[in-house]
């Protein structure tokens, strides 16, 4: 039979427990948010610079390496755009399980 000192210490152990729990499960999100950041700059520093060599090449005006800077760079951001995008709505299925 339990006494009413174990029940108090069960009572203790679970309040800490979900206490901690909360804890983890916010500094995971922010973990995440952080991340998603980085990814945004990521993104934006990778278009910043293909946008500034294909401004070069059109001020050089040599349609050749225009276009062969253009088609690759927009190729790579879309990719780099539609993985993290496809991140993205994978974690927020998972936040909603």
């Amino acid at each position: 039979m339990p006494t009413p000192q174990d029940t108090e210490s069960r009572a203790a152990v679970k309040e800490f427990l979900l206490a901690e729990y909360h804890n983890v499960a916010e500094s995971f999100w922010k973990n995440e948010q952080t991340g998603e950041t980085r990814v945004n700059w990521f993104l934006g520093i990778i278009t910043a610079g293909a946008a500034g060599l294909i401004g070069l090449a059109s001020a050089e005006h040599n349609r050749e390496i225009q276009i062969l800077l253009t088609y690759p760079s927009a190729l790579v951001v879309f990719l780099l755009a539609a993985l993290w995008q496809y991140k993205w709505i994978e974690r927020k299925e998972r936040k909603r399980k």
